[in-house]
């Protein structure tokens, strides 16, 4: 064996004796040999080398049946295989190209394996021990995730992506694969079929294991772009394919998240890839609003946003926020292309972040003033309402969505009668686009019976809507809602004429002319008379 396994000979070896590469890499990991790196840099060439010509079908099969994918699996499990620098030493950087090549070299065999169109019985009962096992590794690489924290030494001629936490990337991405294929459904054995019933039908969750933890840890610390891409990815593709996405998300964050370094570092990351997301990517963002939403729910975060040091809690949710509404913004600028989830999604965060009791008053005021910028209502009275009138497709359920949101700042509290400080600027902001509004849906006039529905239906919405708020149709004051006689309150008036500079702005006190008219007047309400139109009222 001595002279099989000289540097110069592995290669061949590996060639031309497939059939005992699963017992040297046994004896010399048995051994402590320090030949073992340089086979298994070889073994994972030569199987990851896509133009060498001999690796026939007959030659996977000499690996399989000679359980090379088992050793592999096994070295992979045992704890003392990963190694760490001392505590002592103090380094910063670690050497993980043995613990990526034995990870590469193993998902390459079971990804062969996997592979197979039509497998053979053999096969099929070795994939179904892979699928078996591989459960049991993840604990293992959880329990040395400090590896993935650590810088590790770029001994690679590309990129770090090339080191232990892109091999654990590819082997978890591997497993998510196998969990979710149908494949095993040709496999003649009734336990197989079992088994894949079960799989199939979502009753062995993929979060049950620590697959999403390790995922989780090689985004947060990857230094490579494609590493934190990839992960991020199958993250996303992890939590869509759960069965109940948020309490998944939420018993999971419970378990990663162990102290406020880690916090700290995950809040970080969420705020690096929320501002670098493209607005267009509907699915991402959907991933992160949810990741947020778990996020919130973590008590180790909340205390780290709590902290005098930590400020990155109060930027997440700014941030957040920011994402949220510029994505509905440039959503309505495109219909055909818009994504109704992610316009559910971005406002249900927002209104879990203003009303979440952990949230610190600070955030939740910081962004109800971010929100106001925005004017994300008057939006819904220009895009939404006309394109519901107009019979496109989905608008009817986001004016639905909207009005359910924004119904949630402005009530009272539950059990008690204070109201939140949102709730006064969004008074604001509705009265002057929602009596015209509804005057235009009231003067709807169809004979069919489907536009007649969405007509009562949408007044019914929008009446609702203004009712919580405490504005009336009947009168120019505002409602008291708590049950206290707060009187009418000040009323000015905007011009009514889509083509007057008063129209959507705050009406100025100095001389305007307006263009509707071509009056001028030293008031707004002077502007106004000038018009038989219906002006608009604003508190």
């Amino acid at each position: 064996m001595d002279d099989l396994l000289t540097p110069e000979n592995i290669r061949d070896t590996v060639r031309k004796y497939p059939g005992r590469i699963a017992g040297f890499v046994k004896s010399l990991h048995a051994n402590k040999d320090q030949r073992e790196p340089d086979l298994l840099f070889e073994l994972a060439s030569y199987l990851g080398d896509e133009d060498t010509d001999d690796k026939s079908g007959q030659t996977w099969d000499a690996f399989f049946d000679s359980g090379l994918q088992d050793v592999l699996l096994d070295i992979a499990m045992e704890q003392d295989f990963y190694k760490l620098p001392d505590e002592d030493e103090d380094e910063d950087e670690i050497d993980d190209r043995l613990e990526a090549t034995l990870l590469g070299a193993l998902t390459i065999t079971v990804g062969e394996l996997f592979g197979t169109e039509r497998p053979s019985r053999r096969r099929a009962l070795c994939l179904d021990r892979m699928q078996r096992k591989i459960p049991k590794l993840w604990p293992v690489i959880w329990a040395k995730r400090e590896i993935l924290e650590k810088e590790t030494l770029d001994w690679t001629d590309e990129d770090t992506d090339d080191g232990f936490r892109g091999a654990v990337l590819d082997l978890v991405g591997l497993y998510m694969t196998m969990h979710q294929s149908k494949l095993c459904v040709r496999i003649i054995t009734m336990r197989l079929l079992a088994r894949t019933h079960l799989h199939l039908s979502g009753k062995l969750p993929p979060l049950t294991d620590h697959a999403a933890h390790v995922l989780l840890y090689c985004w947060v610390y990857s230094d490579g772009v494609t590493n934190r891409d990839n992960a991020l990815s199958a993250f996303a593709k992890l939590l869509r394919d759960h069965a109940h996405m948020e309490s998944a998300c939420i018993r999971f964050f419970q378990d990663a998240v162990s102290d406020e370094s880690h916090a700290e570092r995950i809040i970080l990351q969420f705020l690096w890839t929320i501002r670098t997301a493209e607005i267009v990517d509907a699915y991402l963002t959907q991933t992160l609003f949810v990741l947020v939403i778990a996020v919130r729910h973590c008590p180790t975060i909340q205390r780290a946003e709590g902290s005098d040091r930590m400020e990155n809690g109060t930027r997440l949710v700014r941030v957040v926020a920011h994402a949220c509404q510029r994505q509905l913004c440039s959503g309505w600028n495109d219909f055909d292309g818009y994504d109704e989830g992610v316009l559910s999604l971005g406002l249900n965060i927002i209104a879990l972040l203003i009303t979440n009791p952990h949230t610190n008053q600070r955030a939740a005021q910081v962004l109800a003033d971010d929100i106001k910028k925005f004017n994300i209502m008057p939006l819904v009275a220009h895009n939404i309402v006309p394109a519901v009138l107009n019979n496109i497709p989905g608008r009817l359920n986001d004016l639905g969505i909207l009005m359910d949101f924004y119904s949630v700042p402005a009530m009272a509290y539950p059990g008690t009668q204070q109201f939140h400080p949102f709730r006064d600027s969004l008074i604001r902001s509705s009265r002057n686009f929602w009596l015209p509004t509804l005057k235009d849906l009231r003067q709807i006039s169809s004979r069919t019976l489907g536009v007649i529905r969405m007509k009562n239906r949408m007044i019914n919405e929008w009446l609702d809507y203004g009712r919580k708020l405490g504005l009336s149709e009947y009168d120019d004051t505002v409602e008291d809602l708590d049950g206290d006689d707060g009187g009418p309150e000040t009323m000015l008036v905007r011009c009514g004429d889509d083509k007057c500079l008063c129209a959507y702005q705050k009406p100025p006190h100095n001389m305007r002319v307006c263009k509707g008219t071509g009056r001028k007047g030293n008031t707004e309400r002077a502007v106004a008379d000038g018009h038989v139109v219906d002006f608009r009222i604003v508190h």
